[in-house]
């Protein structure tokens, strides 16, 4: 399973692609959402962390989440339209369920037991097929102290990509 810069990488390197392959260029705001979206489904860590829950890797990385997200974010740009009359909203709202899909891919390839793609559905999806998803009793100090170990790395990673996009100094 990546940390949070693998799987900016990952978002990236797909969102590349697509602009090549759809000979589409990105705006600034949709590189900021997508990248957000490419991290945001781990923030159900930080609830685990700070709640003792085990929701990891069910609600947050389903496309169930990152549909929803997508409508949110239209939402509130079409809101906010008004104000900023350069809003795209359907862009921007494509944008973080594309960053979230990402997520969800790389943690379906690269995870074993994998994820629950289609919350509330108890099934796992992984690289290699798809089986119950197991109860999360795998959680001992060890697991513990590494998953604070990650939130460090998504947060500093987060504060280093998030100041230079609103600098305007990541050129993708």
């Amino acid at each position: 399973m990546p940390y949070a810069f693998g799987h900016l990488m990952g978002c990236w390197a797909f969102a590349k692609l697509y602009e090549k392959l759809r000979k589409y260029a990105f705006s600034h705001m949709e590189w900021g959402l997508l990248l957000f979206g490419s991290i945001v489904p781990d923030a159900d860590l930080l609830i685990d962390w700070a709640f003792g829950t085990t929701i990891h890797r069910g609600v947050m990385h389903s496309l169930f989440f990152s549909i929803i997200a997508g409508i949110i974010v239209y939402g509130l740009a079409t809101a906010l339209k008004q104000k900023y009359k350069t809003f795209k909203p359907a862009a921007y709202g494509f944008a973080i369920a594309l960053g979230i899909l990402t997520h969800i891919i790389l943690d379906m390839v690269l995870g074993r037991p994998g994820i629950r793609a289609l919350w509330p559905s108890t099934m796992g999806f992984w690289l290699f097929g798809m089986a119950p998803y197991p109860p999360h009793t795998f959680f001992s100090n060890d697991i513990v102290r590494l998953m604070k170990f990650a939130i460090g790395d998504m947060a500093l990673g987060t504060a280093w990509i998030g100041y230079f996009w609103l600098r305007k100094r990541i050129k993708f």
